[in-house]
């Protein structure tokens, strides 16, 4: 899972709930999480990610042998 801070977005929850909650809808709709990573992003982007964590996440998914 992927969680983005966006620091022009009004906080309601801290983001370290917000991804525990999404892991925990995804699990509970058969998703098994295997990772959680955070970017921080001070201004939009087409993808949310930047090309270092792009990068990183490319390398997480070969480490853990995952197939999605």
């Amino acid at each position: 899972m992927v969680g983005v801070r966006n620091g022009r977005a009004r906080q309601v929850w801290r983001l370290k709930d917000s991804v525990k909650e999404l892991g925990e809808l995804a699990e509970s709709a058969g998703a098994e999480v295997v990772g959680t990573v955070i970017q921080n992003l001070s201004k939009h982007s087409k993808t949310y990610l930047g090309k270092g964590k792009l990068e990183e996440l490319k390398d997480l998914k070969a480490d853990l042998e995952l197939d999605t």
